[in-house]
């Protein structure tokens, strides 16, 4: 398993550091699952959002966490990758993005 690691461009302002990891999941070839993460406390993150795209940008679906632990699951079919980006607010209101658009393949 290959798992992807990302900082944050606005890296929420709380004691600690706060990564978001990304790795596909595949138990037989054909379907697979991403499953995505926020390394995050309670105390660190309020809101946490996941922005993802199964077919390259075309269309983007969201999922919302606003309870920890801050992990998301996307059942992904047939699709070649996985492009997400993580969103979200602390607890101060500060918000904070991933660094860049990620993707996730699963292993070949």
């Amino acid at each position: 398993m290959v798992v992807l690691k990302t900082e944050f461009d606005r890296p929420p302002k709380v004691k600690g550091d706060v990564a978001a990891y990304g790795a596909p999941i595949e138990v037989l070839p054909g379907a697979w699952t991403a499953y995505i993460w926020l390394d995050a406390s309670r105390d660190q993150v309020r809101t946490a959002r996941l922005r993802y795209s199964l077919d390259g940008g075309a269309t983007f679906k969201e999922q919302v966490r606003e309870e920890y632990p801050y992990e998301f699951n996307i059942p992904v079919g047939d699709a070649k990758e996985v492009g997400f980006e993580i969103s979200g607010r602390d607890w101060e209101c500060n918000e904070f993005r991933t660094v860049g658009w990620q993707t996730i393949q699963p292993a070949m």
